[in-house]
Protein backbone atom coordinates (compact mmCIF):
# COMPACT_ATOMS: atom_id res chain seq x y z
CA UNK A 1 0.00 0.00 0.00
CA UNK A 2 2.81 2.67 0.92
CA UNK A 3 4.52 2.53 -2.58
CA UNK A 4 1.02 2.70 -4.44
CA UNK A 5 0.61 5.82 -1.66
CA UNK A 6 4.03 7.71 -2.64
CA UNK A 7 3.56 7.10 -6.56
CA UNK A 8 -0.15 8.23 -6.73
CA UNK A 9 1.05 11.38 -4.87
CA UNK A 10 3.60 11.81 -7.14
CA UNK A 11 1.37 11.21 -10.29
CA UNK A 12 -1.07 13.89 -8.87
CA UNK A 13 1.96 16.57 -8.75
CA UNK A 14 3.28 15.08 -11.90
CA UNK A 15 0.29 15.16 -14.38
CA UNK A 16 -1.46 17.68 -12.60
CA UNK A 17 -4.52 15.62 -11.40
CA UNK A 18 -5.14 18.61 -9.20
CA UNK A 19 -4.59 22.28 -9.24
CA UNK A 20 -1.22 23.70 -7.62
CA UNK A 21 -3.65 26.08 -5.45
CA UNK A 22 -5.56 22.53 -4.31
CA UNK A 23 -2.05 20.52 -3.72
CA UNK A 24 -0.83 23.57 -1.61
CA UNK A 25 -4.07 24.03 0.60
CA UNK A 26 -4.00 19.89 0.81
CA UNK A 27 -0.28 20.25 2.28
CA UNK A 28 -1.53 23.14 4.50
CA UNK A 29 -4.19 21.15 5.68
CA UNK A 30 -2.15 18.34 6.25
CA UNK A 31 0.75 20.40 7.91
CA UNK A 32 -1.87 22.34 10.53
CA UNK A 33 -4.15 19.79 11.69
CA UNK A 34 -4.46 16.45 13.74
CA UNK A 35 -5.69 14.04 11.74
CA UNK A 36 -6.42 11.04 13.44
CA UNK A 37 -6.05 7.53 12.39
CA UNK A 38 -8.84 4.83 12.65
CA UNK A 39 -7.92 1.88 10.98
CA UNK A 40 -5.15 0.19 9.44
CA UNK A 41 -3.68 -3.15 7.24
CA UNK A 42 -1.98 -3.79 4.00
CA UNK A 43 -5.36 -3.52 1.89
CA UNK A 44 -7.26 -0.73 3.72
CA UNK A 45 -6.90 2.35 6.01
CA UNK A 46 -9.45 4.67 7.52
CA UNK A 47 -8.35 8.23 8.89
CA UNK A 48 -10.26 11.25 10.54
CA UNK A 49 -8.95 14.06 8.62
CA UNK A 50 -9.73 17.56 10.19
CA UNK A 51 -10.34 20.68 8.72
CA UNK A 52 -13.29 22.94 8.34
CA UNK A 53 -15.44 19.76 9.05
CA UNK A 54 -14.07 16.08 10.05
CA UNK A 55 -13.97 13.75 7.06
CA UNK A 56 -13.62 10.00 7.12
CA UNK A 57 -11.60 8.90 4.31
CA UNK A 58 -11.46 5.39 3.15
CA UNK A 59 -8.26 4.20 1.16
CA UNK A 60 -8.18 0.92 -0.20
CA UNK A 61 -6.00 -0.77 -2.78
CA UNK A 62 -7.65 -3.00 -5.54
CA UNK A 63 -6.04 -5.30 -6.82
CA UNK A 64 -2.49 -4.74 -5.48
CA UNK A 65 -2.57 -2.47 -8.53
CA UNK A 66 -4.43 1.08 -7.71
CA UNK A 67 -5.88 3.44 -4.76
CA UNK A 68 -9.86 3.73 -4.26
CA UNK A 69 -11.50 5.95 -1.85
CA UNK A 70 -14.31 6.89 0.10
CA UNK A 71 -15.47 10.16 2.18
CA UNK A 72 -18.17 9.38 5.25
CA UNK A 73 -18.73 6.44 3.45
CA UNK A 74 -19.47 6.87 -0.36
CA UNK A 75 -17.29 6.11 -2.73
CA UNK A 76 -15.02 9.38 -3.85
CA UNK A 77 -12.98 10.91 -6.39
CA UNK A 78 -9.22 12.76 -5.94
CA UNK A 79 -9.62 15.22 -4.09
CA UNK A 80 -7.93 17.67 -1.34
CA UNK A 81 -9.32 15.86 1.69
CA UNK A 82 -7.99 12.63 -0.10
CA UNK A 83 -4.60 14.22 -1.09
CA UNK A 84 -4.07 15.20 2.37
CA UNK A 85 -4.86 11.88 3.82
CA UNK A 86 -2.40 9.99 1.45
CA UNK A 87 0.46 12.82 2.60
CA UNK A 88 -0.50 11.31 6.44
CA UNK A 89 -0.54 7.72 5.18
CA UNK A 90 3.11 8.48 3.76
CA UNK A 91 4.51 10.45 6.53
CA UNK A 92 3.08 8.35 9.13
CA UNK A 93 4.04 4.64 7.89
CA UNK A 94 6.92 5.93 6.25
CA UNK A 95 9.22 2.16 5.63
CA UNK A 96 7.02 0.77 8.21
CA UNK A 97 5.32 -2.47 8.04
CA UNK A 98 1.56 -2.72 7.37
CA UNK A 99 -0.17 -5.69 9.69
CA UNK A 100 -2.22 -7.92 7.80
CA UNK A 101 -6.07 -7.91 8.16
CA UNK A 102 -7.38 -4.61 9.99
CA UNK A 103 -6.05 -3.25 13.38
CA UNK A 104 -8.18 -0.92 14.81
CA UNK A 105 -6.69 2.41 17.53
CA UNK A 106 -8.47 3.40 20.57
CA UNK A 107 -9.96 5.99 18.07
CA UNK A 108 -11.41 3.47 15.59
CA UNK A 109 -12.93 1.35 17.81
CA UNK A 110 -14.65 4.14 19.63
CA UNK A 111 -15.63 5.36 16.45
CA UNK A 112 -16.52 1.53 15.02
CA UNK A 113 -18.96 0.96 18.83
CA UNK A 114 -20.55 4.35 18.74
CA UNK A 115 -21.58 3.93 14.79
CA UNK A 116 -23.11 -0.05 15.47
Amino acid sequence: MLNLVSKTIKTIQKNKLLSSKEIERAKLIFEQNNHVILSQGKEQMTLLIDNENEKHIEVYVIDNEKLEFKIDGNSADLDVNILVSLYFIENEFNEEELSEGKKYTREGMINRVLQE
